[in-house]
């Protein structure tokens, strides 16, 4: 099993977490972390050293935006916890995170759900209109 946590500027990660347990229901497993304004990078830190410790399992690391404090944190936390117990993911979106609470429980590695969720966030994203478009 595999512990989510979805970490974002402000409240993105709870309305994604609350719309992912609307449509696929609701993962004790599954948190949402955002970043508040003024609070600090080790504050945030800290909230997910919490989750870790708690959770005691592999965790997936879902963020907004890369290169963000969010990100940097989740970085933190997988140099930590060692490559082989946790991932860190940026551009989270709702496709992405509903997939991951779908396979978190069937998955054994951390790796291996990450590298699948990279594909389906890709999958995810598609342009309409333009010249060069895709067609539906």
């Amino acid at each position: 099993m595999i512990g989510i946590v979805v970490l974002s500027h402000g409240s993105l990660a709870e309305a994604l977490v609350t719309t992912a347990v609307g449509l696929v229901g609701a993962r004790e497993d599954v948190t949402a972390l955002g970043l508040a304004a003024g609070d600090s990078p080790e504050s945030l830190g800290t909230r997910l050293r919490a989750i870790a410790d708690e959770q005691r399992r592999d965790l997936l690391l879902l963020c907004d935006l890369r290169g963000g404090t969010p990100h940097q944190v989740a970085v933190d936390c997988v140099r930590r916890l060692g490559s082989a117990h946790a991932a860190a993911l940026t551009g989270v979106n709702l496709g992405m995170l509903c997939e991951a609470v779908l396979l978190c429980e069937q998955s054994t590695s951390v790796d291996e759900l990450s590298a699948r969720l990279v594909r389906v966030g890709v999958e995810q994203v598609e342009r309409f209109g333009g010249a060069d478009a895709v067609a539906p």
